[in-house]
């Protein structure tokens, strides 16, 4: 049966779109945001409540990571990757860049399950992306050659580009900043050796041709110090570069800055802060606007901008004594920006809310104090992941981003048996109201990979128009067998989510179709 061969819409069920629905898109419920989303992952989307493992946690290499980095990990986009997971980790107790894939599901089940890109990368500055055709893109900083290098592979881990250097030899080069290109391939942007230690932009294609050559964008007067960078690319194209610097000679502090893919600058690097911080700032982007943050070790500061670099509104500023790497995150929900940053007065993390106006910012207590976190915003609901104190467990809570307050379910532990020196985690929406968490178990002794559901949620039918995020979504729901968008994971899944938490459908599920018995 085809979506032409259904009832008129104006007669069809509808739910309220928590994200954008596409027509013809596997529609499930969720009973933390209360809206619907679209299906990802059959395997995920069979799944019904909130705490189950996917995959439990489990040990990816017997070695842990760097305290500068948050872990890297990027899901697949297309349907070559179908759902696959991809991490960069050690290759050993010190250094290394290991490249490892697994299936939606957590197992290492292909022929190539993974890449040994570098045995010598010792300070383990890893990153890893999905470019715009759906192939996979790995950087990482060789602290024995100075270098950034690159590869590209396919989602079955085919070389396209084999491991390169990207640019000549630069101290410091792992304080780098990277992120991929919309009209395709990858910009980065780093530190350079020489005096005054400026900052270069270069950018490559998909296949890892250099389309612009080492261009500074950031002339300094200092001659000393670090300058950590945080790079995106704006929704009119344009790229927004974040520096750090923690100098002792002058151009000190946090800094910002716009320049067009091909260097040429749009807003010239402006001071937001002069405490000399040895940090990595926070970056997010949103349609129109985008936020830079980062504490002090005084204040936590947080700014609003619209793509022309203009400040919205008021800076935000909160008293905090921290200035760790990686225990402050900003994201956003798609029409807000999201910081979670630690509050001195309190003792406790903080959740703010920061609209594109710069202005009705508001903050909700939450819990941990002085604590790794990282959170990512999906379906109208905001999921962290805070280590609970040090040498303790990583625990996973969620806030709505209607309210901002702090939902109310069970924090699920993703791990409780930290060592001493366990340290960072890396939080990514997996889909169908699922997470991804990677995290160093122990410095030198392990890192971990663990899948599981933030959400109750339940497959409803199949959606017979496109909605927007907030708007109405028509879904099929009766019973009959319906051609569906295309989903990653196993080919076969029966479900009966008829009885569940969130009451819905039963049937089975392939990644093209769906059959459905009928609410």
């Amino acid at each position: 049966m085809n979506l032409s061969d259904l009832t008129a819409l104006a007669t069809l069920p509808t739910l309220t779109a928590g994200m954008a629905i596409a027509k013809g898109d596997l529609v499930e419920s969720a009973d933390v945001s209360g809206t619907a989303m679209p299906g990802k992952i059959t395997g995920y989307a069979v799944v019904d409540a909130i705490g189950t493992s996917i995959m439990s946690a489990t040990q990816i290499v017997g070695n842990g990571g760097e305290a500068n980095f948050r872990p890297a990990v990027v899901q697949g986009s297309n349907s070559q990757a179908n759902g696959r997971i991809y991490t960069i980790t050690r290759t050993n107790s010190s250094s290394g860049a290991l490249l490892t894939k697994f299936n939606s599901v957590g197992s290492l089940t292909d022929l190539v399950t993974s890449i040994n890109l570098d045995t010598s990368d010792t300070y383990n500055s890893h990153r890893v992306f999905t470019l715009s055709n759906g192939n996979i893109l790995a950087i990482s900083y060789n602290g024995t050659s100075n270098t950034i290098n690159f590869g590209i592979y396919t989602p079955a881990l085919v070389t396209v580009k084999s491991w390169t250097a990207l640019a000549a030899s630069a101290a410091s080069q792992y304080l780098f900043g990277a992120c991929t290109l919309s009209g395709g391939g990858f910009a980065v942007v780093h530190q350079t050796s020489a005096t005054p230690l400026n900052s270069t932009l270069l950018t490559f294609d998909n296949d890892g041709t250099a389309v612009l050559a080492a261009t500074t964008v950031f002339t300094r007067t200092g001659t000393t110090g670090a300058q950590k960078h945080a790079m995106l690319q704006l929704s009119n194209g344009n790229l927004v570069i974040a520096v750090s610097s923690s100098n002792t000679v002058s151009s000190i502090g946090l800094f910002h800055g716009v320049v067009t893919t091909a260097g040429v600058s749009v807003l010239a690097f402006t001071s937001l802060d002069t405490a000399s911080v040895s940090i990595f700032p926070e970056l997010e982007v949103l349609p129109g606007y985008y936020a830079v943050a980062r504490p002090n070790g005084t204040d936590q500061k947080a700014y609003v901008f619209n793509n022309a670099g203009t400040l919205q509104g008021t800076a935000f500023s909160a008293a905090t004594t921290i200035a760790t790497e990686q225990k402050t995150k900003l994201t956003s929900d798609g029409t807000s920006f999201w910081l979670i940053w630690q509050d001195q007065v309190n003792a406790k993390s903080q959740v703010t809310k920061l609209p594109t106006t710069g202005t009705g910012y508001f903050n909700n207590i939450g819990t941990y104090y002085n604590q790794y976190v990282d959170a990512f915003c999906e379906n109208n609901t905001l999921v962290r992941c805070d280590q609970t104190g040090d040498a303790q467990a990583f625990q996973l809570t969620s806030h709505s981003t209607v309210t901002g307050i702090r939902t109310v379910i069970a924090p699920q532990n993703i791990d409780t048996a930290i060592t001493t020196n366990g340290f960072q985690q890396r939080l990514i929406p997996g889909g169908d109201g699922t997470y991804i968490c990677v995290y160093y178990f122990s410095d030198t002794a392990a890192t971990k990979l663990r899948i599981g559901k933030y959400s109750n949620t339940a497959i409803v039918g199949v959606a017979a128009a496109a909605a927007a995020a907030g708007a109405l979504v028509p879904v099929i729901q009766t019973a009959g067998n319906y051609a569906c968008n295309e989903l990653g994971g196993a080919l076969n899944n029966s479900f009966d989510m008829s009885a569940t938490i969130v009451r819905g459908n039963k049937g089975s599920l392939s990644s093209k179709s769906v059959n459905l018995k009928g609410i």
